[in-house]
Parts: C-alpha cells; structure tokens; sequence
C-alpha cells in the first residue's frame, strides 16, 4: 500500500518527511501569526497537524530569530580567500594582510579547521555556524567544585 493513503491517514511520502525546509518553517510561522490552526497549515504544506505543532513545540512557542553573522566573524569570501592564499603557499601574515585581520585571526582560522593540509572554506564556514548555535552550560562562580582545596577556602568557620 505505498503511496496510498487509507481514510484518516496521511500518505507514506507525507509521513516520511520529517525535516522542514527553511522555506516551510518560515512559512509556518508566517501562517501561525495570521491565526491559522495546524492542521490547516499542515493541508497547506502536505504535513500533519502535529509536525506543524512539533516545529512550533521546538521552539517554546515562539518564532526564533533569524540568524545572522557578526560583522566581526569571517565571512565566506574571507574564509574563501585564506583557502586561496593556503593553497598558493603564501605566509599567514600575507594573508591576514590581504584580508585586513590579525594574524593570529587567521592563524586560529587554519587551526580549528584542518590546518593548512585540510583547510577548506565552505567546511570551515559550515563548522563555524555550527560552533555559533551549540549550547554550552555555563560556570557559575558560586558552582561547588571537587577539589579540596576550593571547598577549604571557601566554607565558612563554624562555630562550636
């Protein structure tokens, strides 16, 4: 019965499709704020009611903010330009002075992505994004930590 759909079911290829594109996801959240209900979105989009509300679920409820790059972060012509200069065998110093950025910016840049062997910019640009959205839980300074030391010199004296 592929294909097919039975009364009150989605088709198979409705249902194997679990991912959003950008496009839909915006589309989604475009419709949500018209006050269209899921399922209707979902007839739209040739999804369920529920995946409309699992992509709306994931977010709190709330439409994310559209991601956007730093002006301090390297941009991909930038990252495309140390690819060029590493493959042309020029010094680290020529190329952040192509580029206009510290040496050690540069120096980094090869660093996190491969070094100068594997360096490649569309890679590097892909990683960079993603090291950008990771959650890392943070260190607070009132944490208790397991050395001995740290706990001896911050506990109080009691008193007897």
């Amino acid at each position: 019965m592929t294909g097919q759909s039975r009364p009150g079911r989605y088709p198979v290829e409705m249902r194997d499709r679990a991912v959003f594109t950008e496009a839909e996801i915006r589309e989604v959240w475009e419709r949500r704020k018209a006050g269209e209900l899921n399922r209707s979105i979902g007839r739209r989009l040739g999804r369920s009611g529920a995946s409309i509300r699992a992509v709306v679920e994931s977010s709190g409820g709330v439409r994310p903010v559209v991601r956007h790059r730093s002006s301090r972060q390297l941009s991909v012509s930038e990252r495309e330009e140390i690819s060029r200069g590493v493959a042309a065998g020029a010094s680290l110093r020529v190329i952040a002075s192509r580029l206009g950025r510290a040496v050690s910016t540069v120096s980094r840049e090869l660093a996190r992505n491969g070094g100068r062997l594997r360096y490649r910019a569309h890679r590097a640009d892909q990683a960079a994004w993603q090291r950008a959205h990771s959650v890392t839980e943070p260190t607070y300074p009132g944490r208790a930590r397991s050395d001995a030391s740290h706990v001896a010199r911050t506990r109080r004296p009691t008193i007897h």
